[in-house]
């Protein structure tokens, strides 16, 4: 059975500062189950530090999550993982799907990080994964895997929904929320749909007419 599990505040390829500790995935805030892999952390430094550390290396160290977000009261969260380096690849590959079919992608030097509980791929360029082909690149069969978690919104189901049996939609943390109640809007006229309960605000008014 394939569960993918959509982290959903956000679009990879725009690149909206989230920031991604695993343990949001998991169930209760706890170690996430196995037989899964993760696509993608963003993160071309730890990329760097595990090439040179090579292919079989133990290595701790903390991934992404390090823009801050003022604009939402947060503060980057880099996610310290134990791990091995799995695999190495140059990050090409070309789509399969029916989104882009044959068109070259880039994700840049690229990295399988293997910890025990979750393989988890990290890029060096941003790349969306609306194509299983980015799991194969990789040496990631995702039809094999019980657990898919993509940073994504949207573009993944043109790859992944034929070989998906449930969703979960995750609310991450983001810039690029879809809870409007996050955000501070300072230059808006008010009320206005759907940053207020339109409906309400025109029945409070509707009553105030007839007292």
């Amino acid at each position: 059975m394939k569960v993918v599990i959509a982290q959903m505040k956000h679009e990879t390829n725009t690149f909206s500062p989230v920031p991604t500790p695993l343990a949001r995935f998991a169930r209760g805030g706890g170690a996430p189950p196995q037989g899964k892999d993760a696509y993608a952390i963003y993160d071309p430094d730890a990329v760097q530090a595990m090439i040179r550390a090579g292919i079989g290396a133990e290595l701790t160290l903390p991934l992404r999550g390090r823009l801050d977000m003022p604009s939402i009261g947060r503060k980057g969260e880099p996610r310290v993982v134990s791990g091995n380096v799995k695999l190495i690849s140059d990050g090409r590959f070309r789509n399969r799907g029916p989104m882009g079919r044959g068109e070259q992608m880039d994700m840049g030097p690229t990295v399988v990080f293997d910890t025990g509980r979750v393989e988890i791929v990290v890029i060096s360029r941003h790349q969306e994964p609306n194509d299983y082909a980015c799991l194969l690149s990789a040496g990631i069969g995702p039809e094999a895997k019980r657990f898919l978690m993509l940073k994504s919104r949207v573009h993944w189901r043109a790859g992944f929904k034929p070989i998906t049996k449930a969703i979960v939609a995750c609310a991450g943390v983001g810039v690029c929320t879809s809870d409007y109640g996050m955000l501070d809007f300072k230059r808006v006229r008010r009320p206005i749909f759907p940053l207020d309960a339109m409906n309400a605000a025109r029945n409070c008014r509707n009553a105030a007419r007839h007292e």
